[in-house]
């Protein structure tokens, strides 16, 4: 049997005290009935101070959680990114499954307890759609109906008012909660602030590690990736002190708390969306349901926050339709993205933002973007173009090269009237992962033909070309 208790301790050789070692297998995992161990873990109020609980084995050393599942607390569970041998790993597979029960938990909740139909219009006045668009921040195109419904068509609109409530928690669920690796750390001392907010030391921890990354990308994934990793290692055999990370899946299930009560009692862009509810019931299950979706928020940033890649979210629409349509991206040290193409499509609502992934090039990549351009040049410089240098660096950029993956976030966006056509693919999420799938099949099957050829030139194989100083980031395209 399980015990729900604080592990014993035991007396070091200097007469300090220390937490009893563990003698069992490291697959020993606490039970989970029901989604959630009993009783665990929970704090005991004491007379000065406050105790944590862990379940334990026979030995009285903490079990080692399983991972979380539908409705179970943040407190004492595994994170997706760590193995039960304890072992700190990446799994596309794993946060792309995260990233779509976080859209089928937000689309489940708003279609359960908000007005989310075409003719939502009809519902609100002028200034609580004005609250709204200016609730959705850069989430939308305009600040104005009357832009709006100049731009869209009759397929556009109605699309517009089906997303808008899911729009308005997406912008607080990827700006508050996904995009900060710290946001669940909280500091001993309490401020005023409001619940809509991270805690004080998460926020102060998130501009530190900006900061960072802009001296040194490399040795800020290491401090970033270390920091979080700390914080919640649950497994006994690779923590000398279990109780940290306890603290930390209180943190984290009180944020999801704090978070949905914010967004309920303060949120007007969300209230005005808001169905009325006089059930007390039904009341207790919309704010149960809003927790589970900021909790499957805080997974997704706790499995960022301690793999090694480093992600980056397009959470404004302005720049949205470059970053969907643009060729190759160039990224440099310390500076800013830079030639974006002069047209894209326009896109004038954000309801599911672009996720891409990038990674610290290799001297290995250097040399093979190295070639490629000399390789292109040799190939090329015989044609009396005039502007060959201008060609290869736009064939061929120094600093970066578009390589297309299967999203982990599709891209789901209202674009203006007109434009649809050309950008129909980016609106069918997983329909666009099938279409990709597919094209890539049929182009490897005529590759294979054509090597099986006796009269294929050998020497021609593309390269992916990378950055040309392992200080620069490579960015993967995951549209």
């Amino acid at each position: 049997m399980c015990k729900s208790r604080s592990a014993p301790a035991t007396t070091k050789r200097n007469g300090t005290k220390r937490k009893a070692t563990r003698t069992e297998k490291p697959d020993r995992t606490a039970p989970s009935a029901d989604g959630q161990p009993e009783n665990l873990p929970e704090t005991r109020e004491g007379t000065e101070t406050q105790e944590l609980q862990a379940p334990v084995d026979e030995n009285e050393v903490p079990l080692l959680p399983r991972k979380r599942v539908c409705g179970q607390r943040l407190l004492w569970t595994r994170p997706d990114s760590l193995d039960h041998h304890g072992v700190w790993r990446e799994d596309d597979v794993d946060l792309k499954a995260s990233f779509q029960t976080l859209e089928r938990s937000v689309c489940t909740w708003t279609n359960a307890y908000c007005h989310r139909e075409p003719g939502l219009k009809r519902r609100l006045s002028a200034s609580e759609i004005e609250v709204v668009l200016d609730g959705l921040g850069g989430f939308c195109l305009y600040k104005d109906w009357g832009s709006i419904e100049k731009r869209l068509d009759e397929k556009g609109l109605n699309n517009f008012w089906i997303w808008l409530p899911s729009a308005v928690l997406m912008k607080h669920l990827f700006e508050d909660v996904i995009a900060n690796p710290f946001v669940y750390v909280k500091g001993d001392r309490t401020n005023d602030q409001s619940s809509m907010g991270p805690p004080g030391l998460g926020q102060e921890l998130y501009e530190l590690w900006q900061k960072l990354v802009k001296v040194d990308p490399a040795r800020a994934t290491v401090w970033r990736t270390t920091t979080t990793q700390l914080l919640n290692m649950v497994h006994p055999e690779h923590t000398n002190d279990w109780k940290v990370a306890c603290q930390t899946g209180e943190a984290k299930e009180s944020l999801a708390n704090n978070l949905a009560t914010g967004m309920l009692a303060e949120c007007k862009a969300l209230q005005v969306l808001l169905q009325e509810v006089t059930d007390p019931d039904t009341t207790k299950k919309r704010y149960e349901a809003l927790v589970e979706v900021y909790r499957v928020a805080i997974d997704i940033t706790v499995y960022i926050g301690t793999v090694k890649t480093e992600f980056e979210f397009q959470l404004d629409v302005n720049r949205c339709g470059p970053y969907l349509h643009r060729l190759r991206r160039v990224r440099k040290q310390g500076c800013s993205d830079e030639n974006l193409p002069d047209k894209w499509p326009v896109p004038v609502l954000l309801y599911i933002p672009l996720v891409a992934t990038r990674r610290i090039a290799t001297s290995l990549d250097v040399e093979c973007c190295k070639t490629e351009r000399e390789d292109f040049w040799q190939a090329h410089e015989s044609d009396g173009n005039p502007d060959l240098q201008k060609q290869l660096d736009d064939e061929i950029p120094e600093m970066g090269f578009k390589l297309a993956h299967a999203a982990v976030v599709s891209s789901v966006l209202v674009f203006v009237k007109g434009q649809t056509d050309e950008v129909v693919i980016f609106l069918c999420g997983w329909t666009q992962c099938l279409l990709v799938s597919v094209w890539v099949l049929m182009l490897g099957f005529i590759l294979l033909l054509l090597c099986l050829s006796p009269c294929i030139a050998v020497g021609h194989v593309p390269r992916y070309v990378y950055p040309t100083t392992p200080h620069y980031y490579f960015t993967k395209w995951l549209v």
